[in-house]
């Protein structure tokens, strides 16, 4: 992990938020403890306003005027490049959707309820990209299988993580069983394989046709289909940055798919899908596909995996679904490739 200090110790750290609140930072803020990349760019080019676009537990959503989007979060939640973690966050009742925000000297003041004392955090950034030699293909291929088999053995896989037990019986041949129309992968059943087999096929085309079915299926902030396409986007963008020249990628198509993605699904899940497809993702999917990708230790893979489940109610599941779809470009058999 790369830090960065930052100090704004010159300036004011605490004053009153309003000549007829009386209430100092102490009393109604927190403090801002680590900052991703793209918060530390927002915070350092002020003027720096816009509006709170949802509160729920632990995670604070802030779009800026530019439609920017950053989140503060306690450090319950995994680190991200658009996260601030705070010390804490204040209930519903202080700060509500729609409120403005501001920054104000060494302070993010929203509302007139409630600060982020900014005078000093870390600067936060994912491991670095494959630091390691990539293992051989065939290798690779053998642990996505062993992370599919030992994620089929966790209880109760939600939203498109019901996929996961079907993903690789593509890639042998098997039968995929029929799915009552009443869940959410029975209704996009023919989608999941339709991006399933274009993986097989390495057909990046066909991929972001059958992706598109997928845009905003579900509900929430971040709905399964693009949670789905997050992961399926985040690993195919990282194999071809380990492997040059073997898996298809096109940033132009990419682009014009997050374009049309805009339109179909909502701004924070917009702003996800957009990162995944540019290599950026929360710490824990980092440190899996780093690990699936380079680490001599196959074991490895558990911990992170586990971590990524817990993302919000089935986001987990839905970024892993889609991740181990995009494991189905990975060859079976080419041994000799990188020895």
């Amino acid at each position: 992990m790369n830090s960065e200090r930052q100090d704004f110790s010159s300036q004011a750290k605490h004053y009153p938020l309003s000549p007829s609140a009386g209430i100092s930072v102490r009393e109604v803020g927190c403090q801002a403890r680590k900052a991703g990349g793209e918060v530390k760019r927002l915070l350092s080019s002020p003027p720096l306003s816009g509006k709170v676009l949802a509160h729920l537990p632990g995670n604070l959503y802030l779009l800026t005027d530019q439609e920017d989007l950053f989140w503060g979060s306690t450090a319950a939640f995994p680190m991200h490049r658009r996260c601030l973690q705070v010390s804490s966050l204040p209930p519903s009742h202080f700060v509500r959707p729609g409120q403005r925000f501001q920054l104000r000297h060494s302070a993010l003041c929203i509302g007139n309820s409630f600060l982020i004392d900014l005078s000093s955090f870390t600067e936060w950034a994912p491991p670095p990209v494959f630091p390691k030699k990539p293992r051989p293909l065939a290798e690779l291929w053998s642990r996505c299988r062993r992370l599919n088999r030992f994620i089929n053995c966790l209880d109760s896989p939600k939203g498109l993580g019901q996929a996961i037990s079907l993903i690789f019986s593509m890639a042998e041949e098997k039968e995929v069983p029929a799915l009552s129309s009443s869940s959410i992968l029975g209704r996009t059943l023919g989608s999941v394989l339709a991006v399933g087999k274009a993986c097989l096929e390495k057909d990046l085309n066909a991929v972001l046709s059958g992706g598109e079915e997928l845009l905003g299926l579900g509900p929430g902030l971040t709905p399964s289909g693009d949670d789905f396409l997050g992961g399926l986007l985040f690993l195919i963008h990282s194999l071809k940055s380990a492997y040059p020249g073997i898996f298809p990628w096109s940033q132009e198509r990419i682009t014009d798919f997050i374009g049309r993605a805009r339109l179909k699904t909502h701004p924070l899940s917009h702003a996800f899908l957009n990162d995944f497809a540019l290599g950026h993702a929360p710490a824990p999917l980092h440190e899996l596909v780093n690990t699936l990708i380079c680490s001599d230790r196959s074991e490895g893979i558990f911990s992170p995996a586990v971590s990524c489940l817990a993302f919000g109610h089935s986001s987990g599941w839905d970024v892993l679904a889609g991740l181990l779809t995009g494991c189905l470009m990975v060859p079976k058999n080419q041994p000799k490739i990188f020895s």
